[in-house]
């Protein structure tokens, strides 16, 4: 919630106020007036916040002793008995870690029964030493189990890693290595960024290697500057991301998909990658525009 305040000064500074004429006049009460609606907004979160996580953990604080659990396991069960008993017939997708899979697999077999068809399972990176550094309790074993898990169940699962700026073109090699030996999942690549408002952003914010980090700031381009040249850091990624492309259960299993379906697919691939391929030229292009 308190991560509010710095964006909306930034905001209220980067839009200033219509009724000032003077740009540094605009900005400054764009600024000052953001500093209120920051804290306005912040509050209102954090208390509401602070209300749900207490009615979650006085409900079961056993099952939250760490904040691991998808926040109460006894809420999930309950509205998954709620949703079997009113017999909503709907598909659904969970964002998870390996931690709660791998906790909690009956709860995820129950919502199985009743609709659950793809997970989206944080892997982050590939090694055990890079995984300590996300400080999210999770290591490779345990990423592979809980893929095990709710593979058996016959839940989908949206693997998603991140790249590092500071990476060569060993790291990249590595995962796509790591990537090319899993089964059949669909995956995605991001780039580790940090928050805005966070320590690690405050840290990195003197490094980043364009004015306003906000025209990037997507996960996908790195704001740092990279270790390799930018546009070969752009070409391995994109790489990377088409292995990932090629390890989607349809392309593996070989299935059977109607033509047009497949001009489809195979266009919007081509641009996907293409897209990554060029991530190096955005950012002339947003010097440009300033």
């Amino acid at each position: 919630g308190w991560m509010e305040i710095p964006m909306q000064i930034y905001k209220g500074y980067d839009d200033g106020v219509q009724w000032i004429d003077a740009p540094a006049g605009s900005r400054s009460m764009g600024a000052l007036l953001g500093v209120f609606r920051g804290a306005s907004h912040a509050t209102g979160r954090t208390v509401w916040g602070a209300v749900q996580l207490a009615g979650f953990w006085t409900r079961n604080p056993t099952a939250n002793w760490q904040l691991l659990q998808l926040l109460d396991s006894e809420y999930a069960w309950e509205l998954a008995e709620q949703l079997a008993a009113r017999e909503v017939r709907k598909r659904y997708f969970a964002w998870t870690r390996s931690t709660t899979v791998n906790r909690s697999p009956d709860l995820l077999r129950r919502w199985r029964e009743i609709g659950l068809d793809a997970a989206f399972l944080g892997f982050e990176f590939s090694s055990d030493d890079e995984l300590r550094t996300s400080r999210k309790g999770a290591n490779v074993a345990a990423n592979e189990r809980a893929l095990d898990t709710l593979r058996s169940l016959g839940i989908a699962v949206h693997a998603a890693f991140m790249v590092r700026p500071e990476w060569t073109e060993a790291d990249f090699s590595r995962l796509k290595a790591y990537v090319r030996g899993l089964p059949p999942v669909q995956c995605s690549f991001t780039v580790c960024t940090p928050s805005p408002g966070t320590p690690d952003y405050r840290d990195a914010r003197a490094g980043f290697q364009i004015a306003d980090p906000y025209d990037l700031h997507d996960c996908m381009h790195p704001l740092t500057p990279t270790a390799l040249p930018l546009r070969r850091f752009s070409r391995l990624y994109a790489e990377l991301v088409r292995e990932g492309t090629a390890r989607t259960p349809m392309r593996v299993n070989r299935s059977q998909v109607r033509p047009l379906d497949l001009l489809r697919v195979l266009r919007a691939e081509r641009r996907y990658y293409r897209a990554f391929l060029g991530i190096h030229k955005d950012y002339s292009r947003v010097s440009r525009s300033r």
